[in-house]
């Protein structure tokens, strides 16, 4: 078995492969374009964070969305000792989560110190501030040294329409943004196929 790291797969690789079938992992991404101010150099995605791209995350640090991958990011952010504050477009906090888990993290989160705000629409990133807008059309700036983006991700699915005519599993949150256990899931089926 040979295994590439770092390869940038097209079509035409594939094609020199010849593979009896490929499973396609490749991910999602969190949209960026709809958000003036989201391509200034002080923004980056929890992707990048909990990966380790994102090397210059300085404190104070806005977390834009309060999801699973946003709350998680932003403790991991706060366990190393940044200022964290979370902005969150609905009024509710993690209702998705098994409720043992949800628990667990907020009340981590109100330990670390992790502000929350609800109920906010994000209208502009600066070079030093977030500016909300809360649900009463009250304007006002959240200080910002860095932004940490972390909205409703998008599967990568453009591999998939690339090899259209190949045969193909795709697995994990190229399907569909989940759990990792969902991932494993899909993986293991996709292996139990070929």
């Amino acid at each position: 078995m040979e295994i590439k790291l770092r390869t940038h797969v097209t079509r035409a690789t594939v094609e020199d492969l010849q593979p009896d079938a490929v499973i396609i992992a490749t991910g999602c991404t969190c949209p960026r374009d709809d958000i003036p101010g989201a391509d200034r150099p002080n923004v980056v995605t929890a992707h990048d964070v909990l990966s380790g791209t994102a090397k210059a995350v300085k404190s104070p640090v806005v977390m834009i969305g309060g999801g699973l991958l946003g709350l998680e990011t932003a403790l991991f952010l706060a366990e190393a000792g940044h200022s964290v504050t979370v902005l969150k477009r609905y009024k509710t906090i993690a209702s998705n989560l098994e409720p043992i888990y949800r628990d667990y993290l907020l009340r981590e989160l109100k330990e670390h110190n992790v502000s929350i705000i609800t109920e906010v629409t994000v209208e502009r990133i600066t070079g030093q501030s977030v500016r909300i807008k809360d649900t009463q059309g009250r304007v006002r700036e959240i200080p910002a040294a860095s932004v940490v983006l972390a909205r409703n991700p998008i599967p990568q699915r453009s591999l998939q329409e690339e090899l259209h005519g190949f045969v193909t599993y795709s697995i994990g949150d190229c399907v569909y943004p989940g759990k990792i256990v969902d991932a494993v899931r899909s993986g293991y089926i996709a292996g139990r196929q070929v």
